[in-house]
């Protein structure tokens, strides 16, 4: 299609420096010791030599951001977007999700080392001590006004865009062209979308994705999705469960070669990241956004393929691994979906698909805004949506529903995101698909070196959850629960 023309004349439009950004740290600053006892002091030490373990064997976690001054926390955006709770029960509850996103990552990066480390058989008497200090200060911290009065003002998300590149690649000046390239993918991936999908050429053959289908449905899947005292959305693990699987797209997928079949990323013998076609897997993680003044519950597919292949020798966004990323945010109650947003795992090209009768906002004002691309409104109808994948590029271009109990030509499995960050590893132990910066090692892009102006660390490469900056002329995150807010009403 014509998309990948327009990115290319953008980037071939740019007058080009060959120089790359610093590179995006999402760990915060060492943290002094707080003021306190020894038997404090020691809790630092002992969480800070677990850290310097973890640096050293380069296995750690970016998905969340650490807190400054608190080593014992992490947080992510839709933690950070809540306002520090006033009430006792409510402020100890959002204190300790970010606990609970520390003690995951820390679990993780600790099974992640590798055997033959030298401190590989310390290290598990070293995680329990720190997490036993880590309680500690977490206690220590709930039950001191002040100390929750400087955690309010320490927690925060660093951005994925990086200012320096920005100002080294004359950000005001650069980004007039690439908004005009911006303006003319944008009207491709429109043009796209006008096409009915059953008048749409087939360049190899149609290949349909399905998550198993629930046998009946259950109460679990007719309830309101409760509120948690955070007033976040919480369903229980059964509900949340039933709601994957009864929402789960559909991919029909133009499968133009091996490609284009959906998997499940693997580490190869030669250390590097591959994908097995006979496993089709969508990665699932929940989460929430602001949708219409209300807090909606978000269901996340991740899918994964094996690269973008090359359409020429001057093809800048080819490269091994692709990936393609499905959000649905539900109604109130967790019936219907309300928005459709879609995402490749670069963050490149984010499309919305809202609810028919939504009112859009392109572009609140303000300088260097990115039109928000809405290429059309959901299809009516309640059942389970189609997405239409282009063979090659891996664009949705198509969008449409089927009965929820239509058999697919493969079924994919529903796993939980987080076993992305623990992959069996050729040999013995596991590894993250993800490197320390949150983006995957050995899927670069040569567009990157056209595109650091805008300040993406490495534009086109596949990154982490937490790590998807979905503009470029304009700043915005996927994981951002406001990123829809002031684009629907």
């Amino acid at each position: 299609m014509s998309a990948r023309v327009s990115v290319l004349g953008l980037a071939i439009a740019m007058v080009v420096v060959l120089v790359t950004g610093c590179a995006g740290d999402r760990v915060a600053r060492p943290a002094e010791p707080a003021p306190g006892t020894a038997a404090r002091i020691d809790c630092q030490d002992r969480l800070a030599a677990l850290d310097a373990v973890i640096a050293g064997a380069g296995v750690a976690d970016a998905q969340a951001a650490r807190v400054d001054g608190h080593p014992f926390l992490r947080v992510d955006r839709a933690l950070a977007a809540l306002r520090p709770p006033s009430a006792a029960t409510a402020f100890a509850t959002w204190a300790t999700g970010m606990r609970d996103l520390d003690r995951a990552a820390r679990a993780i990066e600790v099974g992640n080392i590798p055997p033959d480390h030298p401190q590989a058989d310390a290290v598990g008497a070293l995680l329990v001590a720190a997490e036993r200090c880590a309680e500690v200060q977490l206690a220590e911290l709930l039950a001191d006004g002040a100390a929750r009065a400087r955690l309010a003002d320490a927690v925060r998300v660093p951005s994925a865009y990086q200012p320096l590149a920005r100002l080294l690649g004359l950000y005001p000046l650069a980004a007039i062209p690439f908004g005009v390239g911006i303006d003319r993918l944008h009207a491709d991936l429109r043009a796209a979308h006008r096409i009915e999908p059953a008048a749409r050429p087939v360049n190899g053959r149609l290949v349909r994705y399905a998550p198993a289908v629930p046998a009946r449905p259950t109460a679990a899947v007719t309830a309101p999705v409760p509120l948690d005292v955070l007033g976040r959305p919480s369903p229980d693990p059964t509900t949340l469960a039933h709601l994957l699987a009864v929402h789960g797209p559909t991919l029909e997928v133009d499968e133009t070669g091996p490609h284009d079949r959906v998997g499940a990323p693997r580490w190869d013998a030669d250390g590097m990241v591959g994908i097995d076609p006979a496993r089709p897997t969508g990665y699932w993680l929940a989460t929430w956004g602001r949708v219409a003044g209300e807090r909606r519950l978000q269901l996340v597919y991740h899918f994964w393929f094996s690269e973008r292949p090359a359409r020429g020798p001057l093809d800048l966004l080819a490269g091994r691994l692709d990936g393609l990323i499905v959000r649905l945010t539900l109604d109130a109650d967790g019936h219907r979906v309300d928005v459709l947003d879609i995402a490749h795992a670069c963050g490149c090209y984010h499309m919305v698909f809202p609810r028919d009768g939504a009112v859009v906002v392109r572009a609140p004002p303000g300088p260097y805004r990115e039109p928000l691309l809405v290429p059309r409104s959901l299809p009516p109808g309640d059942g389970r949506l189609v997405l239409r994948v282009e063979g090659g590029t891996h664009h949705v271009v198509g969008l449409r529903r089927e009965p929820p109990a239509t058999v697919p030509e493969r079924a994919y499995r529903l796993e939980d995101y987080a076993r992305l960050r623990a992959l069996p590893w050729p040999g013995g132990g596991t590894r993250s698909l993800f490197g320390p910066d949150g983006l995957v090692p050995g899927t670069e892009r040569a567009e990157r070196w056209l595109f650091w102006p805008m300040g993406v660390p490495s534009a086109g490469q596949m990154r982490q959850w937490g790590h998807h900056a979905v503009a470029f002329t304009d700043e915005r995150h996927l994981d951002d629960p406001a990123l829809l807010a002031p684009y629907l009403e």
